[in-house]
């Protein structure tokens, strides 16, 4: 059986384990095992499919923990890589403001007439 659920599963202790004698879950899902383990505990289940089901949702944190893992190492790869790309080639130039943009030279797309002309 896993560390992270308590071998009072399997005591031969008629008392059910409290909260207050419990180390707190180190994460999430290991709430989430402990909350279905009270909720078996409390529907009267037998201890031996309340070790079977805890056996099988340690292992199912211990698969989601480790893709959890992998996923915070391949961020932290991207993430260098990314700072690599940025020293090599340099930060990209921030955009003109549209404010700061020239008007068109051309008299005639501004809606002005050429010197010179009548209008025609």
């Amino acid at each position: 059986m896993n560390a992270c659920i308590r071998c009072s599963i399997t005591s031969s202790s008629s008392r059910p384990a409290t909260r207050k004698n419990r180390p707190p879950p180190v994460n999430v899902l290991q709430r989430f095992a402990e909350g279905v383990e009270d909720k078996l505990r409390a529907g009267g289940v037998a201890v031996g499919t309340i070790s079977e089901t805890m056996g099988l949702l340690n292992r199912a944190v211990g698969v989601l923990n480790g893709v959890a893992q992998t996923t915070m190492s391949m961020a932290g790869d991207v993430v260098t890589v990314a700072r690599s790309a940025v020293d090599q080639v340099g930060a990209p130039t921030p955009p003109t403001p549209p404010s700061a943009t020239p008007a068109n030279p051309n008299p005639l797309i501004n809606g002005n007439q050429p010197p010179g002309t009548n209008g025609a």
